[in-house]
């Protein structure tokens, strides 16, 4: 990686600082890292906070385009703003002391605690509201740093800061991002009222703030609910979220699959396998594939489950499909994710031959797991439940019992039947209406 930054700058060799920011750059994204650790040495040599140079903007251009919104367009006539966008693109390749010493000199460029206090004298002066609002979202982007390393506590006191920043000036980026950072922190220690009521506090301020903080918090009032089984007060959240994220390819996919995950617990199949299909239309990253191709292969699974029909050549056809993806998976956990849902749906049609090969599989994945330091209680204890299905099944050589099917529209609300209508006549990802 060393060489890679030396190759951005000819001859120039990277100080002591940023050598050994190269040293602990993730081993991906390699050429994103080195760009990434060029622009703090770059910064190092500034007296002044300007824009990036051209050299920088190009490099990094393409990787800042896919990042999900970060501000709304009133910041970017701030000179931070661009530099925000490469500390973001640091915390998503996982170069966390990167995004930390860009945001130290960032600051230091800025100057400390030279701003006018008058709220009133703020709101007036656009650039100053800018200022304010980045500093803002340099505290929300400590704490989400902190919160990714497991430090929920000095996260949710850097959203707190943030807020601090900004108390009394219109509500903008800064307040909405702090506000949700405190929320997805009471939720992560399972505050559940507290995050609600932040959550809230964001959709109440409506057309306010950009639209991207309102689907933050759609989405995570989602993921609450459904973790609490709340899950028509999740699916309403997630087609909210959904609607919102037309501005990000990976955001409309992440919802979507909540949508049709939650579908699928409500009972809903139909619905549920419609969302899946419209997912894997399109090219993904394998942590939207995996789980998009998983719940298809449950929806077909609960379909058979229900028509009583003998032929399971649909749901076979799934469980291969499922087998081929897992192979090509990079990542353990999705991996043994694909496997458990492909022995899960083995067991239901009763094909005990396959269940046995991937059990075999899984069996040899959590083993690797061990032997690496890593311990996935969760898939044992799923492992285990399918296992003593299996045993059950083939003891009574029938079909292996599983969850009933709930009826289809049966025993939910009118707005719930409304959204899974919208889901159900879903043709691509952009479509909404």
């Amino acid at each position: 990686m060393v060489q890679a930054a030396r190759q951005l700058v000819g001859d120039g060799i990277p100080n002591e600082i940023t050598s050994q920011l190269l040293r602990s750059a993730p081993v991906r994204d390699e050429d994103v890292a080195a760009t990434l650790v060029l622009s703090v040495s770059w910064l190092q040599g500034c007296e002044r906070l300007q824009a990036p140079p051209d050299w920088l903007v190009s490099r990094a251009r393409k990787s800042v385009q896919q990042l999900p919104p970060q501000h709304s367009a009133q910041l970017d006539v701030h000179p931070a703003a661009e530099w925000m966008l490469l500390v973001s693109l640091a915390d998503s390749i996982g170069g966390f002391e990167i995004a930390r010493v860009l945001l130290d000199e960032i600051e230091r460029l800025l100057g400390a605690d030279s701003l006018p206090r008058s709220a009133a004298d703020v709101a007036l002066d656009p650039m100053l509201l800018a200022d304010y609002n980045i500093r803002a979202l340099m505290c929300a982007r400590r704490g989400r740093l902190a919160r990714q390393q497991g430090d929920v506590e000095s996260a949710a006191e850097w959203y707190r800061d943030g807020l601090r920043l900004v108390r009394g000036l219109p509500k903008a980026d800064g307040w909405a991002t702090c506000t949700l950072g405190l929320a997805v922190s009471a939720q992560s220690v399972g505050n559940f009222p507290e995050m609600t009521r932040r959550c809230r506090t964001v959709l109440r301020a409506g057309a306010t703030i950009a639209q991207h903080h309102v689907y933050g918090a759609h989405l995570t009032l989602a993921v609450a609910h459904r973790r609490r089984g709340e899950l028509e007060r999740a699916l309403h959240h997630a087609w909210s979220a959904f609607e919102l994220a037309d501005n990000s390819e990976e955001n409309r996919q992440q919802c979507l699959i909540n949508v049709a995950e939650i579908s699928l617990r409500l009972g809903q199949a139909s619905a549920a396998r419609n969302g899946f299909v419209v997912l894997l239309q399109q090219e993904q990253p394998e942590r939207n594939r995996i789980p998009a191709h998983a719940g298809l292969l449950e929806a077909e699974t609960l379909l058979w489950q229900a028509s009583g029909d003998a032929d399971t050549t649909r749901v076979r056809g799934r469980i291969e499909k499922l087998l081929v993806d897992a192979d090509a998976c990079q990542q353990p956990y999705e991996r043994i994710k694909a496997l458990l849902g492909a022995l899960s749906a083995a067991v239901t049609i009763g094909w005990w031959e396959q269940a046995r090969r991937v059990d075999h599989r899984i069996e040899g994945e959590l083993a690797a797991a061990v032997r690496s330091g890593t311990t996935f209680r969760e898939f044992e204890f799923r492992r285990d439940s399918i296992l003593a299905q299996l045993a059950s099944a083939e003891k009574a050589d029938d079909r292996a019992p599983g969850e009933p099917l709930a009826p289809e529209q049966q025993g939910i609300g009118a707005r719930t039947r409304k959204t899974l209508a919208r889901l159900m006549v879903l043709s691509t990802i952009d479509d909404v209406s």
